[in-house]
This record gives structure tokens, C-alpha cells and sequence, in this order.
């Protein structure tokens, strides 16, 4: 009786120490992975989460470069505005607002990284679709395919495209220790700035976009769910004509309404309210110019949830 109460005493005193130890351990890892501490990655392909960001990425390339041929500037802008998830400061969690990390060498900030990030392979020929190469491809959808302003096309562009909200001066961040024992200095470039988050942004010239409207690297809390748009309607007893359409949209952007020949009729500035889009596009660009009868096609960009869509509108 007296060495089965041992045993037991003996047993609670060993889960015991085993209990001081595993906190002990997780303690020193915590401390060593923390916010005050940024892995230096070689490049993206280490960052958490790549491989399944890739893939997607990947995804939407081939749509454009074998689907549509290298044709479908649709296919490329999609490309092009779609958002990465991963992880670049070692915390595990994708994709944070204010977060940051450094990628060869680069600063960068975590939610501000994209498909052109990613999938730096993407090309039709020579043509790579990086950065640069995007901005110029969907200043070219917006203004010669859709038929927008400039200034408009540059206002969409600059509310799809942000290098983050972190803090782009690394000479500003709370802590520049790495994993590594090291700690990393910021480089300064050739006209005495700093290579910050904000580098490829600038490199690419977003930040020298015309635009109409003051633009915010801050963003807006998306909506679950992938960008929606059915049951179109056109409606004659307005003059001008105008439409409807549900959607889950909640911020749209210009809707673009095109007929067969390929003329459009742009709406700036729909009215989206309970998951219906109403527009009534002004006299300079009216659906009365379209042809009809005939089937128009409908294209809504959306900034939350993020996305374009398409769905028809029969006129008759």
C-alpha cells in the first residue's frame, strides 16, 4: 500500500516538472517569434502560406496568358488587383493590416502584396506582368476598353492598388531585430530616401497617378463571400434610361454598360442600397445610344468585397 503511494506521488511529481518545462519551452519561443522580431526571408517563396497563394495566383495567370490568349486585358487586370495572403513577420497570421516584414532585403508591408508579387513568372512573350507592366495594362483596360477618363481610371486603379497600411519608413518601425540575432539597417537609395515598404509602389509609378479624388492607403472591411451581380434590368420610364441590378457589392466603382458593337454607356457614380445597384448614367453617356433590341453586358467593379463582375441586361 505504501509503494502504490509513492508511485502516485512520484507520477504527480513528474507531470509536474513536465508541466514547468513545456511552459519554459513555449515561453523562450514566444519570446524568440514575436512582433518585436521579423524573420529575413530570401524571397517570397518562404513566406507561410505561399505555396496555396501561388497556386491561385498561378490560376489567374493562365486565364489571361492561355485562356484569353494574352488578348483578355479583363483577365490580366483581375491578374493584376488580386490580393495575396500570406505570412512575411513570422506570426503565422496572413495578411495583417499595419504589419510588416522583409523579403530579400526589402521592406514590405503584409497587406499590401499581390498576384504580381507572387507569381513574378507571369508573361505573355517578353511582356512580364509585374508592377509596372500592371498599371500600364489597366490604365489601358480602364480608358480604351471601358471608355473612362483618365483621372476616373486612375482613381479605381489607386483604390485596388496600395502598397499597405504599415509604417513604409523602416527608420520609424518600433523594432528592426531579426529571428537571426541581427538587426537589419535600412538602406538608403541614390536620392538620399529610404528604401522603404513603399519602394515597388513608387518604382511603378502609382504614386504619380492624376487622380480626382484624395486616395487612402487605409482599407475597408470586406464583406464574406465572392462579388455577386444577377437580374439585371433595364428600365425606359426614366429619361435618361436607367437599370438595376442585385448585388452583394456594398463599394462600387464606375459600372460600365456595353452593347454588342462594343459602345459603352458608363454610369460613375450607381447607387448601391440593400443589395440593389440603381444607375441612371447622365445625358453625355446615355443608354439611350446603345443598340436595341439587343443583349447589353453589365460590368460592375467592386471594391467591397473586392472583384469585377459581369451579367447581362436585354434590351427590347
Amino acid at each position: 500500500m505504501r509503494q502504490k503511494g509513492l508511485d502516485a506521488l512520484e507520477l504527480v511529481f513528474a507531470m509536474f516538472i513536465l508541466i514547468v518545462v513545456t511552459l519554459v519551452v513555449i515561453r523562450l519561443f514566444s519570446s524568440y517569434v514575436t512582433k518585436e522580431t521579423l524573420p529575413p526571408l530570401d524571397d517570397f517563396r518562404k513566406a507561410y502560406d505561399y505555396e496555396r497563394q501561388k497556386s491561385k495566383c498561378d490560376s489567374l495567370c493562365s486565364d489571361f496568358t492561355q485562356r484569353g490568349n494574352c488578348e483578355d486585358l479583363s483577365a490580366a487586370v483581375t491578374f493584376c488587383q488580386t490580393k495575396v495572403s500570406v505570412d512575411i513577420d513570422g506570426n503565422y497570421k496572413t495578411g495583417e493590416p499595419r504589419h510588416f516584414g522583409i523579403i530579400a532585403g526589402i521592406p514590405y508591408c503584409e497587406d499590401g502584396l499581390y498576384c504580381f508579387h507572387m507569381s513574378q513568372d507571369c508573361a505573355c512573350g517578353s511582356m512580364v506582368l509585374s508592377a509596372e507592366t500592371c498599371l500600364s495594362i489597366m490604365q489601358d483596360y480602364y480608358t480604351n476598353t471601358m471608355s473612362l477618363p483618365e483621372v476616373t481610371a486612375n482613381d479605381l486603379i489607386l483604390k485596388r492598388i496600395s502598397y499597405g497600411t504599415c509604417e513604409p519608413d523602416p527608420f520609424k518601425w518600433k523594432s528592426r531585430k531579426l529571428t537571426d540575432g541581427t538587426t537589419y539597417e535600412p538602406q538608403k537609395l541614390p536620392d538620399g530616401s529610404v528604401l522603404g515598404a513603399d519602394y515597388w509602389y513608387k518604382a511603378a509609378g502609382y504614386d504619380k497617378l492624376e487622380t480626382g479624388t484624395p486616395t487612402s492607403t487605409t482599407t475597408t472591411t470586406s464583406t464574406s463571400g465572392k462579388l455577386s451581380l444577377s437580374n439585371c434590368k433595364l428600365d425606359k420610364s426614366t429619361s435618361p434610361w436607367g437599370f438595376s441590378c442585385n448585388t452583394n457589392c456594398v463599394t462600387s466603382g464606375p459600372v460600365v454598360v456595353r452593347d454588342s458593337s462594343g459602345t459603352n454607356s458608363i454610369a460613375v457614380t450607381p447607387d448601391v442600397e440593400s443589395g440593389k445597384l440603381k444607375a441612371q448614367p447622365s445625358e453625355k453617356n446615355t443608354l439611350n445610344k446603345l443598340k436595341c433590341p439587343d443583349t447589353w453586358t453589365v460590368y460592375l467593379t467592386c471594391e467591397n468585397p473586392d472583384g469585377m463582375k459581369d451579367s447581362p441586361l436585354d434590351c427590347s
